[in-house]
């Protein structure tokens, strides 16, 4: 009976995230050029039975989309539900939900249950970005929600080695695989931290469980390796062969210009203290552990490599332009700002960490408890007003029918046939009418030139001979048109909140 009600109550909370995550996914957030290209191959599957994007109302190769799962999943969704952005979306609010029930039993089972109340808490009230919140980021076609979902799930199975062991490692094998085919970007990270794990485990001789990661890490690998073959053969006759992209690891993963890396600091300094505060606090607890034979000693270390040798990454190599990429870490490293703040506040006695708190400060005397008290105190008074404040602009600012306007227009007051020329790749989804874009060559480039501005891009706006411009957030950063836009090639038409539709100036006979 107490099981019974333990597992529905898990899946009453399941259902309740849900629909919190299901709440305006047609307009919250406003799609972006990101989840664009995703959106676009997912609609000519349903449509057209091809894994491909479309230029110029022809099937082309695809290129920029998430990677298979989430365009994969998107495309089922809408199977079933139909085409439209909230139907496309439903399935990154499912994958997410579900890895938020994995991470809160995760952290129950490694923190307390304490804890994993304030893991909630610091997720959605304490994350002060919304490129790193889980419920903007979690609602969109990326695929982050399919990497964390199985990436905890794999964690998760890791908890039941000494239970079933090779159970528990073919289990956390297959969902690690499948993580990494999900977003590659994870392999180093996923790499480093079972290294890690490997060395720590044999140094003290749980020899045990340095077989048991490196036999979950061997299987992940080969999953990562051999599945996407095996994928392709199913897709060959459905899709078309990827046309080469240069450039891009360097333009996105390895930027070593200073000014970026300054940018990152200040990124981490201004959103993810809270964070930072966290998993400094984890190593220090951890090294303060006597039970080195418990597995959820070593994966609390693994979480915690894996935390820190991304957020290093973003501080030391990524382009920092793109807060997004902090957004895994910052969901994974929640448990540990919430086994903190669990700690610091002797398992949410607010009012005692208050009274700590004052007690020392009226003495004038540094005090451990009071210390730890006033730390968790000036975190959630820093964190909590900054986060609700973002909502807040975020949801009543932000939730606009921008791009649908932009697609209506052109879908309604242009000739069928009009070519419409633009980056904004969000707008893809919902256009009927012909579209042409530049190469996905040319989007590193115009990364490059953002990076260095002594830089030129060789792109022919006029080469696609289009009777309407679209510029929007990229197009005008990127100063893709500004060129073509001086000429007097096109004329102002219409706005659309950040949008600015043109049409084409042609010689009249």
């Amino acid at each position: 009976m107490r099981n019974s009600r333990k597992w529905f109550a898990y899946g009453a909370g399941w259902l309740a995230l849900l629909a919190l995550f299901s709440i305006g996914l047609d307009r919250l957030p406003p799609p972006w050029w990101d989840e664009g290209w995703s959106l676009t191959v997912a609609r000519t599957w349903v449509e057209r039975g091809m894994y491909a994007r479309l230029l110029n109302g022809h099937l082309a190769p695809p290129g920029l989309e998430a990677a298979f799962p989430t365009t994969l999943l998107a495309a089922a969704s809408m199977r079933v539900l139909g085409v439209g952005l909230a139907q496309a979306r439903l399935e990154g609010a499912v994958l997410t939900v579900s890895a938020l029930g994995l991470l809160f039993f995760l952290t129950r089972q490694l923190f307390g249950r304490t804890a994993s109340w304030w893991l909630l808490i610091v997720l959605f009230l304490m994350t002060m970005h919304p490129q790193m919140h889980v419920w903007f980021m979690g609602r969109q076609v990326l695929g982050e929600a399919a990497l964390l979902l199985f990436l905890v799930g794999g964690f998760t199975a890791m908890l039941y080695c000494e239970k079933r062991p090779w159970l528990a490692v073919a289990s956390a094998g297959l969902l690690w695989g499948v993580a990494l085919i999900s977003k590659a970007q994870t392999t180093p990270f996923f790499f480093v931290t079972l290294v890690g794990l490997m060395s720590a485990t044999a140094y003290v001789r749980q020899f045990r469980a340095t077989l048991w990661f490196g036999a979950a890490g061997a299987l992940a690998y080969g999953v990562y390796r051999v599945l996407p073959m095996g994928l392709g053969w199913w897709m060959s006759g459905f899709t078309l062969p990827y046309e080469p992209v240069t450039g891009l690891l360097d333009a996105l993963a390895v930027v070593l210009v200073p000014e970026m890396r300054w940018k990152a600091l200040g990124v981490l300094l201004t959103f993810c203290l809270p964070l930072l505060c966290g998993v400094a606090y984890g190593f220090w607890s951890w090294r303060q552990e006597r039970d080195a034979r418990a597995m959820e000693h070593w994966l609390r270390l693994g979480l915690l490599i894996f935390v820190a040798a991304w957020l290093a990454w973003f501080l030391l190599l990524a382009n920092s332009s793109i807060p997004r990429y902090v957004y895994p870490p910052a969901v994974l490293g929640a448990m540990f700002v919430a086994a903190m703040l669990d700690r610091f506040t002797e398992h949410f006695r607010l009012g005692g960490a208050v009274r700590r708190a004052t007690e020392m400060l009226r003495a004038r005397r540094v005090a451990r408890d009071g210390l730890r008290a006033l730390t968790a105190l000036l975190l959630l008074a820093l964190a909590v007003p900054f986060t609700l404040l973002m909502l807040f602009y975020a949801i009543i600012f932000n939730s606009n029918q921008d791009a649908y306007n932009v697609a209506a227009f052109l879908n309604s007051q242009t000739a069928p046939h009009a070519r419409v020329e633009s980056y904004e790749a969000e707008l893809f989804f919902f256009l009927n009418r012909p579209y042409h874009y530049p190469p996905d060559q040319s989007h590193v480039e115009y990364i490059e030139r953002a990076i260095y501005p002594e830089r030129q891009v060789a792109y022919d706006a006029l080469a696609a001979d289009p009777d309407y411009l679209v510029v929007g957030e990229f197009g005008r950063g990127w100063q893709v048109y500004d060129k073509v836009l001086a000429t007097g090639a096109f004329t102002p038409t219409k706005t659309f909140g950040g949008y600015e539709i043109y049409a084409r100036v042609r010689a009249t006979k």
